[in-house]
């Protein structure tokens, strides 16, 4: 994910900030770090500093084959993680990590050390 100074606001980005306040944003909004549109994508930029995804990733861009070849399976496509109310990692519970379309294989991730 890039930082919000390297997004340009086109419509569509504006558009998927909207759906992502209206769906997630104004439910945590009842935390007072959360509270409020700009408060609520700080604190989403400052969760992604602190816990580094893009060092884990690398910098570079990859192609298709190059992403094959590193994982030999496939892609990640999306991470997730799970915050408690004072923005700690903790277990995401179990209806969380039975969301999703994945089917029902099982997938290892590495452990994430964070900062």
């Amino acid at each position: 994910m890039k930082r919000c100074n390297q997004i340009k606001c086109t419509h569509k980005v504006v558009s998927h900030m909207s759906h992502e306040w209206n769906k997630h944003g104004t439910c945590a909004g009842i935390l007072p770090e959360l509270a409020g549109e700009y408060n609520y994508f700080k604190k989403t930029m400052d969760i992604l500093k602190q816990f580094n995804f893009d060092s884990g990733l690398g910098y570079e861009a990859w192609g298709l084959g190059t992403i094959h070849q590193k994982v030999k399976t496939t892609y990640i496509v999306q991470i997730e993680i799970c915050l408690d109310k004072t923005f700690q990692p903790m277990q995401c519970p179990g209806y969380i990590l039975s969301k999703g379309n994945c089917g029902k294989r099982v997938l290892y991730y590495p452990t994430i050390t964070h900062k």
